[in-house]
């Protein structure tokens, strides 16, 4: 029974698990706005092969127990572990009006407090550091005990969780450690800012969604940078590609590498070079 109430509580974070004693009610299947996120440990199939199977199962218990810790910080629920990839959620079992908040509050803390320590224990073994993708959406998911009568396992489904896990996917082409949709971003208060990265036709989702990059409010230059990066974006989209590249390779001086930029550059430059050529505002990365 003690052993039970400890796993209860290490799911659910020990103050939800209390309220769920006394409200057992709450686990019951139920439509409800739920904030998802998905987080990817990149590379680890590489690293694993540098590593020996004790040395691996020793960093992926530090790796999950410290990203974990983000959102048990956050009143979050850890809906599952698979491989490498941890799902978790918000505004589910018990309302959260704050979900989305809470959410990017755990995904950023998972970016910028979890993974240094990581990389400060295991970098030496790795022989490079970690990195990981951050995805998050906001919507509609049917919630309860999607488990058996062998196995508890609480979690959502529907296509808001597909959309989540795309998101995450998309990081890591477009180079920015967390994404979120816009249904997340329009939940957000005014200590984050966001700069939307393009409109995306994900994997299997039927329809194109605009991805922001959320950051905690920074510098004044870098909300300048957000602005500023947002208008190259949108000259794109409205075919002003002269505008769009003028817009965008001043930027790249002071922050090469930037991917949603060198995007827009690229796709600008295209159509100036083929102006007959098709367009389509809507980027279609090359995979999951």
């Amino acid at each position: 029974m003690v052993r039970a109430q400890v796993q209860f509580e290490e799911f659910f974070g020990e103050q939800l698990a209390r309220e769920l004693q006394q409200q057992p009610d709450l686990l019951k299947g139920q439509l409800a706005e739920v904030t998802l996120l998905f987080c990817d440990v990149r590379r680890f199939s590489t690293f694993c092969k540098k590593l020996t199977p004790d040395r691996v199962t020793k960093w992926m218990n530090d790796v999950l127990s410290e990203l974990s810790a983000c959102v048990l910080q956050n009143d979050g629920v850890l809906v599952d572990y698979i491989g490498d990839e941890i799902i978790a959620m918000w505004g589910a079992p018990r309302a959260q009006p704050d979900q989305a908040v809470r959410g990017v509050r755990a995904g950023l803390a998972m970016i910028s407090e979890a993974l240094p320590c990581l990389n400060e224990r295991w970098q030496n073994r790795l022989g490079q550091p970690m990195e990981i993708g951050v995805g998050l959406n906001t919507g509609l998911a049917q919630v309860g005990n999607m488990g058996s009568r062998y196995k508890f396992k609480y979690g959502p489904l529907g296509d808001s969780v597909n959309l989540a896990s795309r998101v995450q996917g998309a990081t890591k082409y477009l180079g920015c450690p967390l994404l979120v949709t816009q249904a997340t971003r329009e939940k957000l208060s005014a200590e984050f800012i966001a700069r939307r990265v393009c409109q995306a036709r994900l994997v299997n989702m039927p329809e194109a969604v605009k991805l922001y990059q959320v950051e905690l409010l920074g510098t004044l230059d870098r909300r300048e940078f957000f602005r500023d990066s947002e208008l190259a974006l949108q000259n794109f989209e409205t075919k002003s590609f002269l505008e769009a590249a003028r817009s965008a390779a001043p930027l790249l001086r002071d922050n090469a590498g930037d991917k949603p930029l060198l995007l827009i550059l690229s796709r600008a430059t295209h159509h100036m070079l083929y102006p007959e050529a098709p367009f389509d505002p809507v980027w279609e990365p090359p995979g999951k």
